[in-house]
């Protein structure tokens, strides 16, 4: 029988590691429809603002399975 804190910390680990990578594809297409647009879609301070929002006030993930 597993530790439910354990099984939960490795739960939470796994939702931290895809929402990094759902970042990183979101960064991604973002930048890349400013390229091809030749348009700001997020401007430094706003970008900035909302990366500093973030971790300070980190979101809980909700599974709905």
């Amino acid at each position: 029988m597993k530790d439910p804190q354990k099984q939960r910390i490795k739960d939470l680990e796994k939702e931290l590691a895809d929402a990094k990578l759902r970042l990183l594809a979101y960064e991604k297409l973002i930048s890349i429809a400013e390229q091809e647009e030749g348009i700001s879609i997020l401007k430094k301070r706003q970008s900035q603002a909302i990366t500093e929002l973030a971790k300070a006030y980190p979101r809980k993930v909700i599974r709905c399975f």
